[in-house]
């Protein structure tokens, strides 16, 4: 199999996991996964994948003086490498607000894909439905994380 049919796999159940179970941690993580095999496609294509750009814009928006790398790890992928691992041990808790982060992951899955396709799935219109239907609440309850 290979590994784009593999990513699109995970990006469609972390959507149904998202959409019908409501199971944001796995959908961070099979959301991620789905993420990162677009994006290293795209780059090996000589396409921007959105972890390229997001530094740069972080760095805009923000004035964040962070390079590249510690902005992907301490802001970007903070989550979804906390899910995988356990670097830190006196962080045991992760709070935070599931349903922003899985639709942040989702989100970053989608674009990469469309990227690389230039279509969408039934199941992301599906996700872009909801998005434009819930669109305030996610704004408005995104920032609520703490990691302790």
């Amino acid at each position: 199999m290979k590994k784009l049919e593999i990513a699109v796999v995970q990006l469609d159940r972390a959507i149904e996991l998202f959409l019908n179970e409501k199971d944001y941690i796995c959908c961070i993580t099979l959301a991620g996964a789905a993420e990162e095999i677009f994006g290293k496609y795209l780059t090996h294509n000589g396409k921007k994948s959105f972890s390229d750009d997001a530094p740069y814009k972080i760095r805009e928006c923000f004035d964040v003086e962070d390079n590249d790398s510690k902005i992907r790890n301490d802001h970007l992928n903070f989550v979804k490498n906390e899910l995988k691992h356990f670097n830190v041990p006196d962080r045991e808790q992760i709070n935070v607000y599931w349903e922003g982060q899985a639709f942040m992951m989702l989100s970053r899955a989608v674009i990469n894909y469309v990227n690389i396709t230039d279509e969408e799935s039934s199941l992301i219109n599906r996700f872009h439905q909801w998005t434009l239907n819930n669109s305030e609440r996610i704004k408005e309850t995104a920032q609520q994380s703490d990691i302790s």
